[in-house]
């Protein structure tokens, strides 16, 4: 009898092991390609409109000539798990090139469902390596060690118009990011198996007007009042135009009395994972 149930209790845990090992082997030595892909939406690649639904709520529209970033130590799992991706390089990539979502990086991974990515946007430093920016923006994000450097123009619908320069040097990890690179599914065929995930920057976040509200404004009035004679706005406008007693910016519990201090702590918000998904800012 006993012998009986040693038997049995040693069966038990035999198919306990195979169905673990069922698991963790489902993917049969399947594989798929995944690609990393670096997208700035319309608001980078044609502007940010006046007046309309999600733009500027005070009559300013807005235009990129440049919206570049220091991109970098790119992370993918499958939940948990050890990561499959983990690169350590860092790239300057001008988004306001890219029409739509571009391929940065492509990686042959084991079919799975990978729900978990991260990565960085760093002060550049003399290591970063060019993505597709141009040289000279790379030289300029070096030399003044910035994480992300925006130029270009902004109107009004009176006619009003300046322009801005502003290089930030905040760094910011994004993990988790709860990305959907699926590579299981069962309609791909296993030789054709591929599937994005897609690092979105929100350029709009740089604009909201308060830093805890569910459903912030975009405003651009105050920033255009710190434009010099030559109607342009760098940093050092920013740094010189006090917001404490303004009214139409919500700061929380931040001490953020310029308008430097404000959009430098905006500037940790960008990073988005798949469209709208969520990732942790550390």
């Amino acid at each position: 009898m006993k012998s009986t149930v040693r038997i049995l209790v040693m069966a038990a845990v035999m198919l306990g092991f195979a169905a673990c090992g069922d698991d963790d082997d489902r993917n049969d030595g399947r594989e798929g390609k995944l690609n990393i892909t670096l997208w700035g939406e319309d608001y980078i690649s044609e502007g940010i409109p006046a007046e309309d639904d999600d733009g500027f709520s005070d009559g300013w529209s807005l235009k990129f000539d440049i919206f570049a970033i220091n991109l970098g130590k790119l992370r993918v799992a499958e939940g948990n798990k050890s990561p499959v991706v983990d690169t350590d390089t860092f790239k300057i990539y001008d988004l306001a090139k890219y029409q739509e979502p571009e391929i940065i990086e492509s990686f042959v991974v084991p079919a799975a469902k990978y729900t978990n990515s991260g990565y960085s946007i760093a002060a550049a430093t003399a290591d970063s390596q060019a993505g597709n920016a141009d040289a000279a923006v790379v030289t300029k994000m070096k030399e003044n060690g910035w994480s992300i450097f925006a130029e270009g123009t902004a109107t009004h619908k009176d006619g009003r118009n300046v322009s801005f320069s502003w290089g930030f040097d905040s760094t910011t990890r994004y993990e988790p990011c709860h990305s959907e690179g699926d590579l299981l599914d069962d309609d791909d065929d296993d030789d054709d198996r591929e599937e994005d995930i897609e690092i979105t920057i929100h350029s709009d976040h740089l604009f909201m007007n308060s830093v805890a509200h569910d459903d912030p404004d975009l405003l651009f009035e105050l920033v255009a009042s710190a434009a010099n004679d030559d109607k342009h706005i760098g940093n050092e406008e920013l740094k010189a135009l006090n917001i404490e007693n303004s009214d139409d910016y919500d700061t929380g519990s931040y001490n953020l009395p310029t308008m430097w201090e404000y959009m430098l702590h905006m500037s940790k918000t960008l990073g988005h994972i798949d469209g709208e998904g969520h990732c942790e800012m550390n």
